[in-house]
């Protein structure tokens, strides 16, 4: 056998490659990788020191005491459990697309993105630290946003209005965020002068970040004892 010329080994390896890229898939239901974050207050900035996807999802009996509500990944939200570290240790936190939605502010099957701290082993053993409700009309780009309430430095369990907007320059992940009233995201919310961080579908980044501000802010055992 005679040794190949450069032009038949090049177009041999080309057809090798497109044979082999054919077994090739690349999921869109990866976790992202980020890097280190900052969180506004305690618990700080944070990393991701490991996340174990769960393709099949997870269930939690929440909001319902009776009923255990199926999280699912989508195109756009993995169901993951992420191990954060903070300054002051270890959490970790399981986000989930809600399957099937919930019926909110006149619409059914409104998309319902949850973030959970583990507070123990089990079933039992989780806890909402906060929700993004998907808002009304889509981005500029039609890409779906979420929205999620913003509590008062104040008076950690009310809700900022326009009133506290001085106190949107005091975190830093909502500096420079996208906040609107209530009333301008659900439409079918006739008074809510409230005020929600929106972010877009795919920002899971932000939602960790808002999630462990929430859950430092409002404390009451939120965030359990940092590992």
């Amino acid at each position: 056998m005679s040794p190949l010329t450069h032009s038949e080994a090049n177009t041999l390896t080309a057809e090798f490659t497109a044979w082999l890229s054919q077994f090739i898939v690349e999921s869109d239901l990866q976790a992202p990788t980020l890097s280190a974050v900052s969180a506004p207050t305690s618990p700080g900035a944070y990393t991701i020191v490991d996340l174990e996807d769960l393709v099949d999802g997870f269930e939690h009996v929440w909001p319902k005491a009776s009923v255990a509500t199926k999280y699912r990944a989508t195109e756009h939200v993995p169901t993951t459990r992420y191990t954060v570290r903070t300054a002051e240790g270890d959490y970790s936190l399981l986000i989930g697309a809600e399957l099937g939605g919930r019926k909110t502010h006149g619409r059914d099957a409104r998309g319902r993105i949850v973030v959970f701290v583990r507070r123990g082993t089990g079933k039992g053993g989780l806890y909402p630290l906060v929700e993004f409700a998907e808002a009304d009309a889509p981005a500029e780009d039609g890409t779906a946003v979420y929205a999620a309430g913003i509590f008062r430095l104040d008076a950690p369990r009310s809700l900022m209005t326009a009133a506290d907007l001085d106190q949107l320059s005091a975190v830093p992940h909502l500096r420079q965020a996208e906040v609107r009233r209530a009333d301008e995201v659900y439409e079918g919310m006739h008074s809510g002068p409230s005020l929600r961080l929106v972010v877009k579908v795919s920002d899971v980044e932000t939602m960790l970040t808002h999630a462990l501000w929430i859950g430092s802010l409002r404390g009451g055992g939120r965030l359990p004892r940092a590992a």
